[in-house]
């Protein structure tokens, strides 16, 4: 179920959201949540109604409530001594950060809105709509007052949207750690859609934003942005794999009097970014893919077929490679 771009829902639609993502709940605990203040409806039209965004308010509640120890037999109504206060939990969903995520979901609105009009009364060309310059200059215009309305109203300057992205990104690996997937895959959506907010309103392009979270925050936080990006992922493990595994061999032939051929980080890109022009792309999975077999999260994904798969297509792609440079060097390699 996909709820994004949806400001208010059903607390019963709420629940199967919820259900969709392993965070159970049920409406009289949602009631409970309400009564004590920690859990508030965003909107009541004859019925609560909550936004997508409070799946991620109810998990840090639930977490929170299960570090008091609150025993799981007590009725809801028996545990008022395990009532909860944002300011002295885990939860750091304080008033600022529902402001933050209703922005956030108040412009994911306007964005798909924006698009579905934009593409509405354009002809279909063998199953893609493309919007011409003149329409398209008009659709980004728009876009860019849209962003504007969603950053005046709820006053988010770029100090604030960046706080804003750093503790989507922090949420978002602490999920991954906590092998919470779902809701990680869930709340990536949400900081693609933030990105999409602050290039558009900022004008920062995605190295940019990178390059912000990285001297504002950390250098985690920023490669953490980064590999939501699978593309970007693979070649940074590509880059890293090439750098790490040059300078060990470097310094092993060093000993025999072979010249040095250790890659810094700028050789093994522009050596990438040549593969990517030459149609050598499958080097970068194959390298990315044999990196990734190193991180907790895939290990158990991995079969020992895969990893030699992934040897193979390195070492198949590092022939063409070869044979590429000689072509162009005018020398035959047979």
């Amino acid at each position: 179920m996909n709820l994004h771009g949806e400001r208010f829902i059903s607390h019963k639609e709420f629940i199967r959201y919820c259900k969709d993502l392993n965070v159970y709940t049920y409406e009289s605990e949602l009631e409970h949540f309400e009564k004590i203040g920690e859990m508030l409806p965003v909107a009541r039209v004859n019925f609560p109604q909550y936004s997508y965004w409070q799946v991620h308010q109810l998990y840090s509640i639930q977490q929170a409530l299960r570090k008091n120890e609150a025993p799981e037999y007590l009725a809801l109504e028996d545990r008022p001594r395990y009532s909860l206060d944002f300011n002295r939990t885990t939860a750091d969903i304080d008033a600022k950060m529902r402001s933050n995520f209703d922005a956030l979901s108040f412009w994911i609105t306007m964005y798909r809105l924006e698009r579905q009009r934009a593409f509405a009364n354009v002809p279909d060309k063998y199953g893609v709509k493309r919007l011409d310059d003149s329409r398209y200059a008009d659709y980004r215009k728009r876009l860019r007052n849209h962003a504007a309305t969603v950053v005046d109203r709820f006053g988010l300057g770029r100090d604030g949207l960046y706080r804003f992205l750093h503790s989507l990104v922090e949420r978002y690996e602490s999920y991954r750690k906590n092998e919470r997937y779902k809701l990680a895959d869930d709340l990536r959506q949400d900081i693609f859609d933030l990105q999409r907010l602050i290039e558009i309103r900022l004008c920062d392009d995605f190295d940019k934003i990178s390059d912000e979270l990285r001297r504002i925050y950390t250098r985690d936080a920023a490669t953490t942005f980064r590999h939501l990006d699978i593309s970007v992922k693979e070649r940074d493990y590509a880059c890293d794999l090439i750098t790490r595994v040059s300078a060990q061999s470097s310094s092993d032939l060093e000993k025999f009097g072979c010249q040095d051929w250790s890659f810094t980080s700028e050789d093994a890109d522009a050596l990438l970014g040549y593969c990517e022009q030459e149609g050598l792309g499958l080097l970068l999975t194959a390298l990315g893919g044999m990196s990734a077999v190193g991180e907790e999260e895939y290990r158990h994904n991995f079969r020992r077929v895969q990893m030699y798969t992934n040897l193979k297509n390195a070492l198949t792609s590092y022939e063409y490679l070869l044979k590429s440079l000689g072509e162009k060097a005018n020398f035959d390699i047979g």
